[in-house]
């Protein structure tokens, strides 16, 4: 998938541990994502180069978790509050659909803490 990391967490523990992305992705650009409708819990972190640039997390209709300013690809996206928002900025920030991501080659990483 042309050198992105996709991090498929659903506690969000590696997603807002930047030395466990950095192990996970290299220097590569990574986009971690959670949605949770259970739990009503939908937000993304984006990285490049290893460091973050924006993290985001709704829960129950509110921000949960917020880092780094707003980008600009978040202007006009879907509602926040559902999996269809992540998705849609996975997109835009990639240029790579969820479908695409789905069928990609992937290694399962664990995190035991």
């Amino acid at each position: 998938m042309a050198g992105w990391t996709f991090i498929a967490d659903p506690e969000f523990r590696v997603s807002l541990d930047q030395q466990a992305v950095l192990q996970v992705s290299g220097t590569r650009r990574s986009f971690a994502w959670v949605t949770n409708s259970v739990s009503t819990t939908h937000g993304f972190a984006w990285y490049l180069e290893a460091a973050m640039v924006r993290r985001i997390i709704y829960t129950e209709g509110g921000v949960a978790d917020e880092q780094g300013a707003p980008l600009p690809e978040e202007q006009d996206a879907p509602e926040p509050l559902s999996e269809d928002y992540v998705f849609e900025m996975m997109r835009r920030l990639t240029g790579v659909g969820w479908g695409e991501g789905a069928d990609a080659v992937y290694s399962v990483w664990s995190c035991t803490s």
